[in-house]
């Protein structure tokens, strides 16, 4: 495979190209956690939508959108559970 002059000058810019793409899928990750954890439940969706398409961080991101579709209100998230005691 013969690399042309062309093809060599391309790659610095795919490599910026590809770390601005991490960078904004972990930027939408992070974005949804903020929104998730303030209680904005829609806008959380909506940026692990978007954040779940990347192979770093989407699988984080499917996580937390189920976890926010089985439970939207997020009743019983900050409280403590009891403790069991054993008789």
């Amino acid at each position: 495979m013969k690399f042309t002059t062309l093809t060599l000058a391309l790659v610095p810019f795919l490599v910026f190209y590809y770390i601005i793409l991490t960078f904004i899928n972990c930027f939408l990750c992070y974005s949804g956690l903020y929104a998730r954890f303030t209680n904005d439940v829609g806008r959380a969706i909506s940026e692990f939508n978007l954040a779940r398409k990347d192979e770093t961080w989407g699988p984080v991101a499917l996580t937390h959108m189920v976890e926010l579709y089985l439970n939207p209100d997020q009743e019983g998230v900050w409280e403590e559970k009891e403790a069991v005691r054993m008789k």
